[in-house]
């Protein structure tokens, strides 16, 4: 017997790249590039130079989104400061 794992992400689907999801899970869990080429091999079966660069451009994306997605909540926090303590 072997164990069979499914990885199943609804968040990013419409997006349509999987690589976006691989991207994010692996930002996400802060993967050094050793285990972004396991995650690729266990994903695919495979690994190639040409999976890790877009797996790295699809983090930077990544990256910009969760930047974009703080930088929109900032007026609100300036308009509405924290109560005191």
């Amino acid at each position: 017997d072997q164990l069979e794992l499914k990885m199943i992400d609804f968040e990013f689907a419409a997006l349509g790249d999987r690589y976006s999801d691989i991207a994010s899970f692996s930002r996400l869990n802060q993967f050094p590039d050793e285990e972004d080429v396991l995650l690729l091999k266990w994903y695919f079966g495979t690994f190639d130079d040409k999976q890790m660069v877009r797996l790295q451009l699809m983090k930077a994306v990544a990256d910009l989104h969760e930047a974009m997605r703080w930088m929109a909540a900032v007026p609100y926090f300036t308009e509405n400061p924290p109560a005191a303590a």
